[in-house]
């Protein structure tokens, strides 16, 4: 089987994993499963990961900050990798590594044990990815990003419950002391101000 090789790629909701892949030079390029598609690109999976945010309007570092104002610090800091739905990407181990997997929440099917303390990642719809890394320790990382993804659901989720309209006859007035205060129509003709 031939692997085709292409030197960009920008993240969508296909992707499923994002492995390193050593040339016979020794420089690291990754290997992308998306779909039932393989494929090497030409950069490190951090690359493809920092390049994916940086396309939707993002940075890794906004990405790892955000995440750990949400769910705490953490090593191997989940992101949310933002586009035309939201994606919840975790890496295996630390990002600055070279031999850092990143993988997609929604296509992981179930993490098991390995021999050895390594970890079997099931995707779904195939493959699986044997790591090495106990697996207690993925699973964690996993819930990590699980955890992300559900707070910041709810976050942007929310719906106000009052909403002020047009003509509702409530009005900001700005006072000598360079405050405002919230008046309506009939509080402004008997003087008086809300707030």
């Amino acid at each position: 089987m031939t692997i085709i090789h292409i030197p960009h790629y920008i993240i969508h909701p296909e992707t499923k994993a994002i492995l390193p892949e050593f040339g016979a030079n020794g420089r690291c390029y990754s290997k992308v499963i998306q779909g039932s598609q393989m494929f090497i690109v030409t950069m490190k999976p951090i690359e493809i990961i920092q390049e994916s945010l940086s396309y939707y309007g993002f940075d890794l570092e906004g990405a790892i900050s955000g995440a750990k104002s949400i769910i705490g610090a953490c090593q191997a800091t989940p992101i949310r990798v933002p586009g035309h739905i939201d994606m919840y990407w975790f890496p295996h181990i630390s990002p600055n590594n070279i031999n850092c997997v990143w993988m997609a929440v929604h296509h992981v099917l179930r993490i098991l044990p390995e021999d050895n303390f390594q970890a079997k990642v099931m995707l779904i719809d195939g493959p699986s990815i044997i790591l090495d890394i106990p697996e207690r320790k993925l699973s964690d990382r996993y819930d990590r990003a699980e955890q992300l993804e559900v707070k910041i659901t709810k976050r942007t989720q929310y719906k106000m419950q009052y909403v002020m309209e047009r003509g509702s006859g409530v009005h900001f007035v700005k006072e000598e002391n360079r405050n405002y205060t919230v008046s309506k129509d009939d509080d402004l003709s008997n003087g008086s101000a809300l707030c």
